[in-house]
């Protein structure tokens, strides 16, 4: 697996170009104690942008999101 960039420490792509959201642990905010959970390792599900490319959001624990279509992130971690 190799990191994703910019998101190094929570996404990786396999050599299959699989998206994988890491393990982390994250601050649940809306708690009124200061919270932490572990999340385990998953596939990120691809959805389509309706002309045929796949798109993953990719989330860091700490509120910042983006969507990213998975033949940029494998052409660019691949180095293609």
């Amino acid at each position: 697996m190799k990191p994703v960039r910019g998101f190094e420490s929570t996404h990786a792509v396999t050599e299959d170009g699989d998206v994988i959201a890491l393990q982390k642990t994250v601050q649940q905010p809306s708690h009124p104690i200061q919270k932490t959970r572990t999340t385990n390792c998953r596939v990120l599900s691809a959805g389509s942008n309706g002309k045929g490319y796949l798109f993953v959001v990719l989330n860091d624990g700490f509120g910042r999101q983006e969507r990213r279509y998975v033949h940029r992130i494998v052409a660019i971690v691949t180095g293609k």
